[in-house]
């Protein structure tokens, strides 16, 4: 059945010379185009004469031709419409076709002026085009290459310039496709110009400083012509294969033969591995004969196309293509190779295969993940820094999100820790800052108290806080930004942001651990109050100094001073040979003599400063440094943050207080923690908020049972009251209801409780009432058996340290009462063996053995608190407690007459009058009382059988010799610890004694020197020494301990020197010879002799003459004696072959400190397990928890506390430099709560 035929029978043509007006052509192409616009193929008449000669006059030149844009429009439409009703057949012969698609072409082109009136004409063409597909008639033509390449030029020229509408875009992009499609051959050109579209990424200075990379021109990225170049490639992926393959392979080629002198061109190259990306992310499986050529660019020998092939698969592997299967999955070969280049020979290849894998870790699967997460792992211990630095950079790229669903185990990252310890600064630089990052990404996290978040980064603030311990000042440094920045940020001040931020930092203290602890607040409370101090000093002399301006001699001294000042600071802050800079930004502060400056600085280190202040002042002059002098900015800045209140200042009083109250996410202990550190360090910082502390302390005073249920927090309150008062008494609130609370802790409270509540009464106005009052009140009514016994006898205690000249006058009444009924006494039933253990911890310690341990400490404060006596009358008061604390010492404990004192009792009383001869030891009197020979029974406690003995003895010996309070004789003891069998005990008195080493040598004295020869008395004089020679080979390891943690190079003449003396002289503590010392000093010398040839020292002998401590040597009765002494040889034979082991050589190794995670904080805290000694065989049986075995004998029980005779023991190397500082701050913050008090106690008296 015949279609439709066309009713249009107007005249297109001229005829005869006769042209039809342009205005009737118009009307007559338009009616065409509108009759032929809505027919379709299956209802229409083809053979109709109307449509035979509309075909006819639509093809001829004059319409084609027409010089009017609008016929030539219009005419392009209704040609469009032909080919579309005459599908597949055309009405054309190939010449005619040629001709209409050059003018199809052509007429495309008016797509670019969307403000044409025919514009809507081009379009309807391009859709035509487009949906009928009959543009493919192009493929056929002879010239079919050529219009190919026209329209893909004019087509992606006008898509880059003009930003055509979506769908013109659309119809474009798929007319090119089908031209790829349907064509034979895809011309060359073509190739050229659909590549060119990736080319308008690269910005003209594409080539990066790594050589590798390229900068991308972000306003090009987004462009249609890329996005149509993209389209074209995903859907011809096929066809265009061995085109793309052959064009990379020719441009790679071409490019890299042509190596001269400078090498192949490595900017071409740069451009053309861009390319590949970039059409990577569009098609990854157009590349697929393409990747292949990078993968041969991966091993070859120039490290330049090596370094290019790298950085292009590792981008595509990282890349989120259109495909999201990613480059491990499509492309396995070469992924694995380019995983190989992770070992690759370069550093600077193995940088950056390190800089590309965030990308990776977190797009592609958790396979690929992990795969690359355990190299990064060997980068970060890899050879080069630059590597290093930048395996430790990647973690810090990632997010949240990556790193719990991708990293998601500790494990994968712990490493970091051993890294903020490398050797090289910008290592440690770069890790410290990752760590963080990691922080601050996973608090919301360790917040909500989320396992995988605690597991992620609970670790890191002990990470961090444990570098403190390096002494490295340039680390400290960055750790001060890192805590401003992503520790503990802060942006406002009001008391939300205060309240987050407060609990944000008892969160940090959650996680760190006693060291780390004492890390934390050295560096937010110890350095800052230095710093203060110094910075305000600086500020000081600055005013004075006035910029300069006046050079008279008294400027010129003011500028010497603010020099030295100066220098201190910058020790602070840099290593020596950077210091100059320091110091002289320093200088350049003070003259540019800043005034306003100056007041904004004494606002950020003022106690009385709340946290708003501090922040615009702290804002305020460093805007000011950048507007005036921006070159010393970064000095200042440093300086400054260290010196500023910005993280505990008066404003976070009240939002602790309030978490001590409510006990809010179980932070309660940790905020009673905080306080007493800020009453220990910035005690002035509660002068605003005095009466929160007050209220805490009148709260927890209401009951007995009140007391006893919140016993550690009201400790800690009262702990930081009494600084608090002991600093500034005047400020005391006057008031019954704190009066009466604390005369409630007194005589109800705890032992603690009571110790401090009496401190506090003594600071007031009324000091001599409250002394008095407490006095009657215990004295009167002090009885063993009553209840309340250990406070009374607690505040007692106190009162006859500090308040000795009231209670002088029942001091003798009180003595005895304590000796006869307490101490000589036992009314605890006998234990089976199994019950009597060693140690009890002192959360479960029953009351008898408190009030013992408070009376040894009451007799102790006795003469403590008299000390400012005259001499020899306070001396002979003494007396009698030396020879009480002498006795417990010797008889392990053992003092009541029954001999029933259980072994627990027996070891805190061993641990108090240790403790106590230690004490009397910092005080000038009564340091003179201790003979040599009491002096040898005291060091034996440092091996005694029970570790918490011997941790709590050697805790305070180290303190008291950090401190500078006890004599330097009193060294030789910590080295009795060479045979010290617990591994962390050992390696932290390893550490501190080669810090104290360093430390005297840095000060260049030999008095350190000294306690080698009272070491070699002090074993001379030990009870397990003999002559046997397994024996002496356990004392040779005293002698091997005391060199490798003392000996240098420098000292060994010394020490050899000392050796040789002690057989030069006789022992002053015996009338007879002692042939014990001539043996320890054969012994002595002979190891020092094999230290010094394994280490190959050069030993001269020592030129000068020094002399021997009197009260332990004297001189030999004549010189014949002296000389059969010298002559003789007091080693068994073959000693050396017996003692070679302990001279080897041993590699020094950087401690690394494993980080630990604290527990979540609990309302409630555990008792700790016990811990025991192990012991040499022949020696008294390891005791265990629950078991009492028989005392051992005087020469036996002293090994109990060394290892096994066959052990070898080895120790680590440490930095000696450890900053003296922190190690006092460590020592100070170190230890049970009561040692504390006692430090503070002493520090009083002081």
């Amino acid at each position: 059945m015949p279609g439709t035929a066309l009713k249009f029978n107007a005249q297109l043509a001229p005829k005869a010379g006769k042209p039809v007006p342009l205005a009737d052509l118009l009307k007559r192409l338009k009616q065409l185009h509108a009759e032929l616009t809505p027919m379709e193929q299956d209802d229409f008449d083809r053979s109709s004469s109307s449509i035979k000669r509309v075909v006819t006059e639509l093809a001829s030149s004059n319409l084609i031709g027409h010089k009017d844009k609008g016929v030539r429009a219009y005419t392009a439409c209704c040609l469009a419409d032909i080919l579309r009703l005459f599908a597949p057949d055309a009405p054309y012969t190939q010449k005619e076709l040629q001709t209409i698609f050059e003018f199809f072409v052509k007429q495309l082109k008016g797509l670019e002026n969307q403000e044409s009136p025919w514009w809507g004409q081009y379009a309807y063409l391009l859709d035509n085009l487009s949906t009928v597909k009959s543009v493919v008639l192009i493929t056929d033509l002879p010239n079919g290459e050529d219009l190919m390449t026209d329209l893909f030029r004019y087509f992606f020229d006008m898509a880059a310039t003009s930003s055509p509408p979506r769908q013109v875009e659309f119809h474009m992009t798929d007319i090119l496709t089908q031209l790829i499609d349907e064509s034979t051959s895809i011309p060359t050109e073509l190739i050229d110009i659909l590549l060119g579209q990736f080319m308008r990424q690269v910005s003209s200075n594409g080539t990066s400083a790594t050589r590798g990379q390229t900068t991308l021109d972000k306003n090009l990225a987004s462009a249609p012509a890329l996005a149509m170049a993209k389209s074209i490639l995903a859907a011809c992926a096929d066809r265009l294969q061995r085109h793309i393959t052959q064009y990379f392979a020719e441009v790679i080629y071409n490019t890299s033969s042509t190596e001269g002198e400078e090498g192949p061109d490595i900017d071409e190259l740069i451009t053309t591995h861009q390319l590949i990306y970039q059409i990577y992310l569009a098609s990854p499986t157009v590349l697929l004969n393409t990747v292949p050529l990078l993968e041969q660019e991966l091993v070859v020998e120039n490290t330049d196309i090596r370094l290019l092939a790298v950085n292009t698969l590792g981008r595509m592997a990282g890349a989120n293509t259109a495909s999201g299967q990613g480059l491990p999955r499509e492309y396995p070969n070469a992924w694995k190779a380019w995983l190989g280049r992770e070992n690759d020979k370069s550093a600077q290849i193995r940088q950056a295969w390190t800089e590309l894998t965030p990308a990776i870790i977190a797009n592609r699967t958790q396979d690929v993940s992990r795969q690359v997460l355990e190299l990064l792992k060997k980068k970060r211990v890899d050879m080069d820094e630059k590597v290093r630095v930048a395996a430790c950079h990647v973690i810090g790229e990632l997010d949240w999100k990556t790193l719990s669903t991708r990293v998601a185990s500790k494990a994968l990252i712990a490493d970091l820790n051993e890294r903020v310890r490398d050797r090289k600064l910008s290592v440690r630089t770069e890790t410290m800052r990752v760590l963080g990052k990691l922080w601050a990404m996973g608090y919301p996290e360790v917040e909500q108290r989320s396992t995988l978040g605690i597991e992620l980064v609970g670790w890191v603030p002990q990470a961090m806080f444990a570098t403190v311990f390096l002494n490295d000042v340039e680390l400290n440094v960055v750790l001060d930004q890192v805590i401003h920045s992503d520790l503990l940020p802060a942006s406002s001040g009001d008391d939300k942001e205060i309240e987050a931020r407060v609990k944000r930092m008892l969160w940090l203290l959650a996680n760190l651990d006693d060291k780390g602890r004492t890390a934390f607040w050295f560096m937010v409370l110890g350095k800052q109050g230095q710093m203060s101090k110094f910075l305000g000093a600086f500020i000081d002399l600055s005013e004075k100094w006035n910029g300069g301006v006046n050079p008279t001699d008294e400027s010129k001294v003011l500028e010497t001073n603010l020099k030295k000042v100066a220098a201190v600071i910058a020790k602070d802050f840099a290593v020596e040979a950077e210091r100059e800079k320091v110091e002289a930004d320093l200088i350049r502060f003070a003259r540019f003599n800043d005034r306003r400056g100056y007041k904004s600085l004494r606002t950020c280190m003022d106690p009385q400063s709340d946290f708003k202040a501090v922040r615009s002042a702290y804002k305020s002059v460093l805007a000011r440094l950048k507007e005036s002098l921006a070159s010393i900015l970064d000095t200042m800045k440093m300086v400054i943050t260290r010196a500023s209140l910005l993280v505990v200042n008066k404003s976070i009083i009240p939002s602790l207080v309030d978490f001590t109250r409510v006990d809010s996410s179980g932070l309660g202990h940790v905020a009673h923690a905080v306080l007493k550190q800020i009453s220990t360090a910035q005690p002035a910082i509660y002068k605003a908020n005095v009466q929160s502390l007050v209220a805490l302390i009148e709260e927890a005073a209401t009951t007995v049972e009140r007391m006893e249920r919140d016993e550690r927090a009201t400790e800690d309150t009262l702990k930081a009251f009494k600084q608090f008062a002991r600093q500034y008494p005047a400020e005391i609130p006057k008031g019954r209801g704190l009066t009466d609370s604390l005369r409630a802790f007194c005589v109800k409270g705890t032992s603690r409780q009571a110790k401090h509540a009496t401190s506090i009464l003594l600071c007031t106005e009324r000091r001599e009432m409250h002394a008095q009052w407490l006095l009657d009140e215990i004295v009167g009514k002090l009885d063993v058996d009553m209840a309340g016994f250990v406070p009374k006898l607690s505040s007692l205690s106190q009162l006859m340290l500090e308040a000795s000249e009231i209670t002088n006058d029942k001091a003798d009444v009180v003595t005895e009462l304590l000796i006869k009924q307490v101490l000589l006494v036992t009314r605890k039933e006998p234990l089976s063996d199994e019950e009597d253990v060693d140690w009890v911890e002192d959360e479960v310690l029953d009351t008898e053995c408190q009030a013992k341990v408070l009376a040894v400490k009451a007799l102790v404060n006795r003469a403590r608190g008299s000390v400012e006596g005259e001499r020899e009358a306070v001396q002979e008061m003494a007396k009698p407690i030396f020879k009480m604390l002498g006795a417990i010492v010797g008889k392990m404990g053992e003092i009541s007459k029954q001999g029933s004192t259980p072994q627990s009792y027996q070891s805190r009383l061993r641990l108090v009058a240790a403790q106590s001869m230690l004490k009397f030891a910092a005080l000038k009197p009564f340091e003179e009382m201790i003979a040599p020979n009491d002096f040898n029974k005291l060091a034996l406690i440092a091996q005694d059988p029970c570790f918490q003995v011997r941790n709590g003895f050697l805790g305070k010996l180290m303190k008291g010799l950090t401190a500078v309070k006890l004599p330097v004789r009193f060294y030789s003891i910590v080295f009795l610890t060479a045979h010290e069998p617990e591994e962390e005990l050992r390696e932290k008195i390893t550490g501190w004694i080669k810090s104290r080493a360093a430390f005297y040598r840095q000060q260049k004295s030999v008095d350190f020197l000294y306690t080698f020869v009272r070491l070699l008395h002090l074993l001379a004089h030990h009870p397990d020494f003999t002559n046997e020679t397994e024996d002496l080979v356990d004392f040779a390891k005293y002698i091997a301990y005391y060199l490798d943690t003392v000996a240098v190079s420098d000292n060994v003449a010394h020490l050899f020197y000392f050796a040789q003396r002690v057989k030069q002289t006789a022992d002053a503590t015996t009338d007879s010879i002692n042939e014990n010392l001539f043996v320890i000093s054969d012994l002595a010398a002979l190891i020092i002799k094999m230290k010094q040839e394994a280490h190959g020292w050069s030993m001269q002998t020592f030129p000068g003459k020094l002399g021997m401590p009197l009260d332990l040597f004297k001189a030999l009765p004549d010189s014949r004696t002296a000389a059969e002494i010298a002559r003789a040889s007091y080693l068994p034979a073959r000693m050396e072959e017996q003692v070679t082991h302990l001279t080897r050589v041993r590699h020094a190794k950087r401690k690394v400190v494993k980080p630990t995670v604290a527990k979540t904080p609990q309302s409630k805290t555990s008792t700790p397990k016990k811990r025991s000694s192990t012991s040499k065989e022949k020696k008294p049986a390891k005791k265990k928890a629950k078991t009492t075995p028989t005392p051992p004998a005087s020469s036996e029980r002293r090994r109990s506390g060394r290892l096994p005779a066959s052990t070898d023991v080895r120790y680590q190397e440490e930095s000696e430099n450890e900053d003296e500082d922190m190690k006092m701050y460590a020592e100070e913050n170190e230890g049970s709560e009561e040692e504390e008090d006692e430090e503070e106690e002493e520090s009083d008296d002081a």
